[in-house]
């Protein structure tokens, strides 16, 4: 445990704020300042994403550690796209949430960072959100099981009788599962998923059986590995299904089973964060990294792992905040920021008075016109009851490289042309 939070603590540096500001946020001063591109020419980029208009203090932030680095207890299970920084969750947690107040609330928990860092901080916690696969992540990652449990489910599984056309009617439907799977890898999942549902075991560990399951999907496909987009790869070697399955569930249930001496007290619920959740004041911390506009959208990435694991594809579009994603046209930003305004309203109502929310967001570009992005949505926030106290700028270092590719300077530019940026709003 002491060598995790050691981990975390080492990987954040931050340009201090003034002692006022420190004080009223809970911050602690930093000796330590890392290289950044960001220091010297941050008026710059006040100016060019608009966020100089706002009264309230900013700050820059760097995380030096790897993705590699940062995969520790539960992290690293399974990749995700688009990981929101272990080490800015924690940073929070630590420092602005109340326990006595009520939970740690994240609306759209994505691969469950900001509740596997509350357990470690012995905070409860709960996550949201509209994509049941993110919910299958969440719930894994925070729910202890032991190798035993899941040897056992194995051994069951080796043993089940089954036949091919049983397991027909477990292969997704949509049309264009031939042209990323072979029909022996297609016939491979489907045993596997069948042989998941028949076994009997508890729902912790079934779970972990179709996150193993649907984990292996993207490397079993004919889509290439290292992009967040479906990209077809003709060159890429076939998988074994069924070795490769045990091997990593086997390997998510060494990293759960530590869970079991932390006592995790974390709730996961299907829900869209556009729509009211949970009670009136019922927090005073909410954390929130919501998909960037034009930038990813999760449907449409963890498409596959949707459907191989039985989720509705369809309904999970419909769920999901309006983004853009690969339409191009930056009049549709208007919708996104709508979403927003409700989610961040949802927010205002579950936090108690002098509650944060905090919100980290991006901008984005199309056709070599800035998107503002973060702009647009911290204006609507005042209308939903917040001030913003304080916008912190996190430089991306170690990302997906189709988004790390646009943070990326050029010869012409000064400065990094985008950063993720973290939105202090405290309810008032």
């Amino acid at each position: 445990m002491s060598d995790e939070k050691d981990v975390r603590d080492s990987t954040m540096s931050l340009f201090a704020p003034s002692k006022k500001r420190r004080k009223q946020l809970g911050f602690k001063a930093q000796t330590e300042n890392l290289d950044n591109p960001m220091e010297e020419t941050l008026p710059i980029y006040l100016e060019v994403s608009g966020l100089d208009k706002f009264d309230c203090d900013f700050e820059v932030w760097a995380i030096n550690q790897s993705t590699q680095d940062l995969s520790y207890l539960t992290h690293g299970v399974v990749r995700f796209f688009g990981k929101f920084p272990p080490p800015v969750a924690t940073r929070f947690i630590h420092e602005l949430h109340d326990p006595q107040t009520g939970p740690v609330v994240d609306p759209m928990v994505g691969s469950g960072t900001t509740l596997v860092e509350a357990i470690i901080e012995h905070r409860p916690a709960v996550g949201l959100d509209a994509n049941p696969f993110s919910l299958l992540v969440s719930k894994v990652k925070t729910t202890p099981v032991t190798g035993e449990m899941v040897e056992s489910a194995i051994s069951q599984m080796v043993s089940v009788s089954y036949s091919q056309e049983e397991a027909k009617h477990l292969i997704p439907t949509d049309r264009f599962t031939t042209h990323w799977f072979s029909p022996e890898t297609i016939k491979d999942l489907a045993l596997m998923r069948l042989k998941i549902e028949r076994i009997v075991c508890e729902d912790s560990v079934r779970n972990l059986l179709r996150l193993a399951l649907g984990s292996i999907v993207r490397r079993s496909s004919r889509a290439s590995n290292n992009l967040a987009r479906l990209f077809l790869d003709p060159n890429k070697p076939a998988v074994p299904v069924e070795d490769s399955f045990y091997k990593q569930a086997r390997t998510i249930a060494r990293r759960v089973e530590p869970l079991t001496s932390l006592n995790p007290q974390v709730e996961v619920m299907l829900h869209d964060a556009r729509e009211p959740f949970l009670n009136a004041d019922f927090t005073n911390l909410v954390i929130c990294h919501p998909p960037y506009f034009n930038v990813c959208k999760y449907a449409s990435v963890l498409k596959y792992e949707l459907l191989w694991t039985g989720a509705d594809y369809q309904i999970t579009r419909q769920r999901e905040v309006r983004d853009g994603f690969k339409i191009g046209k930056p009049e549709l930003v208007s919708a996104y920021v709508d979403d927003m305004t409700r989610v961040m309203s949802n927010c205002a109502r579950i936090l108690v008075h002098r509650g944060w929310l905090v919100l980290m967001i991006g901008d984005t570009e199309i056709r070599h016109e800035r998107i503002r992005t973060t702009l647009m949505v911290a204006e609507q926030a005042k209308n939903v009851g917040f001030r913003l106290r304080k916008v912190i700028f996190r430089i991306p270092k170690y990302t997906e490289a189709s988004y790390a590719a646009t943070q990326r300077r050029t010869s012409k530019e000064v400065g990094v042309r985008f950063a993720d940026h973290l939105l202090l709003l405290e309810k008032v």
